[in-house]
């Protein structure tokens, strides 16, 4: 009877392997196998690159409901409560203090996993912060439109333009000439998608390219009146329709 038993294990066994063996030479053999292997490696390797803060919004973004409307963005899209500048809307924050454009690349599928009308993205400037060069900046971005495209074809996309900073107000070291650089190219690569692009760089900046002290305390982000702006414009741009 043992033996029976053990018998009918192999043979299952053997089907069983046979079975996966043959979906995976279906999906491409053994480069299939590394391909997938090295992608989940990549993938936890990736995650360990953020902090607990980034780890926790994300956390809280999976658990997410349908949104009408998204902001996604870096601390400029955190710090304010865009559902209180916009009550009429079922709107939802997915901006994460101090991320950059391969953080939203990465987590990008909690966004068009819910398939909103209308997103909002401002992303950008801590890349340069960081040191990274405009080209990649340019690259992750044209990846984010283009991965936007294909999983919610649907959304209206408002791309808004980075804002300039005060180099009076902050340590931080950034480049003005990188950030109408990434200015004009994020300009074309909305255009070049059949997307909106929204220029606040104009709304904040002063005689000198930089971002007029009476809109921020820090140099780098907007203060209270700087965020009433920031709203009122959008409203134009029909967020609140």
């Amino acid at each position: 009877m043992y033996k029976k038993l053990a018998i009918s294990s192999i043979v299952l066994n053997l089907i069983l392997f046979g079975v996966i063996g043959y979906a995976i030479h279906l999906k491409g053999g053994i480069p299939f196998v590394v391909d997938y292997v090295s992608a989940k490696l990549s993938d936890t390797n990736k995650e360990n690159e953020f902090d607990d803060y980034y780890k926790t919004r994300l956390s809280i973004f999976k658990e997410s409901e349908e949104k009408d409307v998204i902001f996604l963005g870096d601390s400029l899209t955190d710090f304010n409560d865009w559902a209180e500048s916009f009550p009429e809307l079922n709107v939802g924050n997915q901006g994460i203090a101090d991320d950059t454009t391969s953080g939203v690349l990465y987590r990008l599928k909690e966004t068009t996993n819910l398939k909103p009308s209308k997103l909002f993205i401002l992303i950008g400037i801590n890349d340069l912060i960081n040191g990274v060069s405009r080209d990649v900046i340019l690259k992750n971005y044209a990846s984010i439109l283009e991965e936007i495209s294909k999983d919610t074809p649907n959304t209206e996309v408002y791309i808004q333009s980075l804002l300039p900073t005060n180099p009076d107000l902050t340590y931080k070291n950034i480049d003005k000439d990188d950030i109408l650089w990434l200015n004009d190219n994020i300009k074309k690569l909305a255009t070049d998608n059949g997307y909106t692009y929204i220029d606040l760089y104009s709304l904040f900046v002063d005689g000198n390219d930089e971002l007029d002290k009476q809109w921020t305390i820090d140099g780098i982000h907007l203060n209270g009146s700087g965020y009433e702006v920031w709203q009122e414009t959008l409203r134009e741009f029909g967020v609140n329709r």
